[in-house]
């Protein structure tokens, strides 16, 4: 017979409060955990999918922090969103008498209204590990206050990739001496097991059924269909067992949209729900699923988790998954806490070879059938283009909505319009009437002005023009015309030091031909040059007892005929003579205005 929960000696608040909820007995989870957690010691456990291992955790929470004299802060770390939801409503139910401040932080939402919940005195955390961290870093979360930690559904945040952060949020805890650590998980690993042994102080360890992986108060069906026919199939399912709220998983987040838009072209109210969608999305579609308004919700392996709906007895998997552990979680949404249900497979040539893996995980063969005539219905979605029925309004009213938000966005423009206008327009006039005041009150200061008004107009109406041109009035812009002022004198500065006679400064003006040297004058001048430098001859090679010969004033060699080196011809023989004594080289005398004043200058 099962143990009660008043065997456990809970406190009378505690026990109100679980009585409340409808709960007497404790399931084998809750009876073997609460001996080991109420004293404080730390806790693994394996236990299957809605076995009420939540309420085994909190009830341990909540007795500990009552018993506690000092303040107890305890820490419940979740995979995903939804499941954070489901906890936090769940600890709300239990703790209706105590009066503790229970906050979830999850992401997908703004961080104002979670860290004003954080400023006050709070009992309990529920959140995802990403949105933890960020609050213990901003310094809004202190984790060093938490002296209990609780890691739920450990082996989905292992396969999610939370591990590094989950040893990150511990490692900043009190020591595992000082802190009581629980960890619960569906399946086992080694990557579990590892994280315990590192994190936890002497942990007791739990499991409950290891060889039956499902539950057997669910009664399970397979049924081998062609994938054209598969959605034919989900109609005849829907009819025959024509249950109040179903959910039915998919693989893909676009199969989810699509099965949701057939479902709907058929007069079926339907909805989906994807890691995609915004969190405020998700959670009001969770909320209408459990308050019967959506009867067919539509999931990924992300809704597998933390959805916890009562008397649900239907549950569809329109693609087999996967990973055969997402198999357990699915269909473990259905025959909670002792109750029955219903889980339908579908194994199309598609998604067929995981089937083997999921019966090799769970143990035995999920009992099968072919599909037959009877088990289609009509699809009237058939030919369709899904993504414009997705698109398309479903009722009349959400046609008249949409039209009357598109109205009242139309009538918010135009008064936006209008009242840009109505301001421009007041800009205007202010501006033109500090001009009209800045304009009399110069006219009243002007010492000319009053001159000229006690003079007699006896001018001509030339004069009189010239005279009104003087005494009109500045209508410009003053801080523009300091920029052009500014400008101009820049560039006078600019000419004057171009026109200077040491440095002539290159024109800023690219295209000013008047400031650019001539391009073909001066290839002409280097070409000369490189001529002059070929026509040159060689210099004579000088010995020790030679002197060179002087060059004439054109800086050519010493001519053939010259004095100094005589040469005379006998018989075809040259015949050097005596060298004569070396007389001063005459300088060649300047020829034109320029040399002879060069010439003079010289002397």
């Amino acid at each position: 017979m099962p143990a009660l929960f008043s065997d456990f000696h809970l406190n009378d608040k505690l026990l109100k409060s679980i009585e409340d909820t409808g709960f007497t007995h404790c399931t084998p989870i809750q009876e073997q955990a609460l001996k080991i957690t109420l004293n404080g010691n730390d806790l693994f456990a394996q236990s299957q999918t809605g076995t009420g291992k939540t309420a085994a955790f909190l009830i341990s929470i909540f007795e500990n922090i009552h018993r506690s004299e000092y303040k107890e802060q305890a820490l419940v770390l979740v995979p995903t969103r939804e499941l954070a939801v489901q906890i936090e409503a769940e600890a709300r139910l239990l703790s209706t008498h105590l009066g503790y401040n229970i906050v979830a932080l999850f992401g997908g939402v703004g961080y104002d209204q979670q860290e004003d919940a954080l400023r006050g005195s709070v009992d309990l955390v529920v959140g995802t590990p990403g949105r933890i961290i960020d609050l213990s870093n901003r310094g809004i979360l202190k984790l060093k206050d938490f002296t209990m930690a609780v890691i739920d559904e450990a082996d989905r945040m292992f396969d999610m990739g939370f591990v590094g952060d989950i040893r990150k949020i511990l490692s900043r805890t009190p020591k595992k001496e000082s802190r009581q650590t629980m960890l619960f998980s569906a399946t086992l690993d080694y990557s579990v097991k590892r994280l315990a042994e590192e994190y936890m102080f002497e942990p007791f360890e739990i499991t409950i059924s290891p060889e039956t992986k499902t539950v057997s108060a669910i009664n399970q069906i397979l049924y081998h269909v062609n994938g054209q026919d598969k959605f034919r199939l989900l109609m005849g399912m829907v009819e025959r067992y024509n249950q109040p709220r179903m959910i039915i998983f998919s693989n893909t987040k676009r199969m989810c949209e699509e099965l949701a838009a057939r479902l709907r072209s058929n007069n079926i109210k339907a909805d989906f729900l994807t890691g995609d969608l915004p969190q405020k999305r998700r959670q009001r579609i969770v909320d209408q699923f459990k308050l019967h308004e959506i009867p067919v919700l539509i999931a990924t392996d992300v809704a597998a988790r933390g959805i916890h709906i009562d008397d649900l007895e239907l549950v569809i998997n329109y693609d087999i998954p996967q990973h055969s552990e997402n198999y357990v979680h699915r269909i473990g949404r259905t025959a909670r806490a002792g109750k029955t249900g219903t889980a339908i497979t579908f194994a199309c040539d598609h998604f067929v070879e995981f089937l083997q893996p999921v019966e090799e995980f769970i143990g035995f063969k999920i009992p099968s059938m072919v599909a037959c005539d009877e088990d289609f219905a009509e699809d009237l979605s058939s030919g369709r283009n899904w993504k414009k029925m997705l698109s398309a309004p479903t009722t009349k009213s959400k046609q008249g909505e949409r039209k009357k938000k598109e109205q009242n966005d139309r009538n918010n423009y135009n008064q936006n319009k209008q009242h840009r206008k109505e301001k421009d327009h007041s800009h205007r006039e202010k501006s033109s009437e500090r001009d009209n005041n800045y304009r009399e009150h110069s006219v009243k200061e002007s010492p000319r002005h009053e001159t000229r008004q006690e003079e007699p107009r006896v001018q001509s109406s030339m004069n009189s023009q010239s005279s009104e041109s003087k005494r009109r009035v500045y209508d410009g812009n003053p801080a523009k015309d300091r920029v052009v002022l500014r400008k101009i004198e820049h560039r006078l500065e600019l000419d004057s030091s171009d026109k200077s006679e040491v440095f002539n400064a290159p024109s800023r003006n690219p295209y000013d031909r008047s400031r650019r040297p001539d391009a073909k004058t001066e290839r002409d001048d280097k070409r000369k040059r490189d001529q002059k430098g070929k026509n040159r001859p060689e210099p004579a090679k000088s010995g020790p007892n030679q002197s060179r010969s002087p060059k004439d004033s054109k800086g050519r060699g010493p001519k053939q005929n010259s004095p100094q080196n005589p040469v005379k011809k006998d018989g075809g023989k040259k015949v050097p003579q005596k060298s004569a004594p070396a007389k001063a080289v005459e300088v060649a005398k300047p020829k034109g205005i320029a040399g002879k004043i060069k010439a003079f200058f010289g002397k």
